[in-house]
């Protein structure tokens, strides 16, 4: 089945819906590409993004993005890996201020 998905210049894919037009303003160029601007990220740290319209096949959207939060997991991690392994090796002697003297 086929499914519309726009894709950003990261190269990254954005399922749109099989009602996008509705949901966004697509525009299309002198060259017949369509574009429209779609809003991405978690509430409160969104961003906009302008992505090209076109179709995909469901399952080779499905393992694209099935191999981001693959990836995605594995970088969160290795950064909570990292950030323990550094705040553990941290000692109250590296942050201590010396009393002023009496």
């Amino acid at each position: 089945m086929m499914i519309n998905v726009g894709t950003d210049v990261l190269g990254l894919v954005h399922p749109l819906g099989e009602n996008y037009v509705e949901d966004y303003v697509p525009v299309t160029d002198d060259a017949g590409v369509e574009t429209c601007e779609i809003t991405t990220g978690p509430k409160g740290h969104t961003e906009n993004r302008t992505v090209t319209v076109s179709q995909k096949r469901s399952g080779e959207v499905y393992t694209e993005l099935a191999a981001v939060i693959v990836s995605s997991r594995n970088q969160l991690a290795n950064a909570r890996s990292f950030c323990t392994a550094t705040e553990d090796a941290e000692t109250l002697a590296d942050h201590f201020i010396p009393p002023i003297a009496d």
